[in-house]
């Protein structure tokens, strides 16, 4: 940890991915978003809408929790830069199915 550090990194990269999280909020899907390091959380409108974009995750082989209505996100402390932007490509693919399938 220290010799490539990664508290540092963690830091450096959760800010970036703060700011990509931030970009999907919404009002009508993604309520809020926070998080502190390399610990985020992304609440949701509501638990249903939680589980699919959880379930929809899982299939593309994300790990992530889901806390009701509020998904987790904890990578590893060596995620690289490129997995977080695709992490974010396909949570917006995701809201963008939902918003055409109806859901507002």
């Amino acid at each position: 940890m220290t010799e490539r550090d990664l508290i540092a990194e963690a830091e450096k990269k959760g800010f970036l991915f703060l700011a990509q999280l931030q970009s999907l909020v919404d009002g009508q899907i993604v309520r809020a978003v926070r998080g502190r390091g390399l610990m985020f959380a992304i609440d949701l409108v509501d638990e249903g809408l939680a589980d699919k974009i959880y379930n929809s995750l899982i299939v593309k082989g994300y790990i992530i929790g889901n806390r009701g209505s509020t998904l987790r996100i904890d990578p590893p402390l060596i995620v690289n830069e490129a997995q977080l932007s695709e992490f974010i490509d396909e949570f917006g693919k995701i809201i963008t199915l939902i918003k055409s399938a109806g859901r507002s």
